[in-house]
């Protein structure tokens, strides 16, 4: 049982995550479930591992999608902009032909 990503992605999608779920209720080994996706089996078992539910260590697809979301806020802001001191300095020296570093 192959199923094709969802889309390229270097993510994993909802559409993954139910798919490890259901072969994980099947008992299937992540080595077969990494093969099915087209993944590494270590990105299966990370995933497995980072987002199976804290008590009962269940592996549920949309508690794991919302986990993977909230990890990943957009946009991040952006480390230059969050001190204005830095950043006046180094707005002003590629005038005077300074190096980015």
């Amino acid at each position: 049982m192959v199923v094709p990503p969802s889309a390229p992605s270097r993510y994993l999608g909802e559409a993954d995550r139910l798919h490890i779920a259901d072969r994980l209720r099947e008992k299937a080994p992540v080595r077969a479930i990494a093969a099915e996706l087209g993944r590494s089996p270590s990105t299966i078992s990370r995933e497995i591992h980072r987002n199976r539910h804290p008590d009962s260590g269940a592996y549920r697809p949309h508690a794991a999608e919302a986990r993977a979301d909230a990890r990943r806020p957009r946009p991040k802001p952006r480390k230059i902009g969050q001190n204005l001191e830095p950043r006046g300095f180094i707005q002003t020296r590629p005038d005077l032909k300074w190096s980015p570093e």
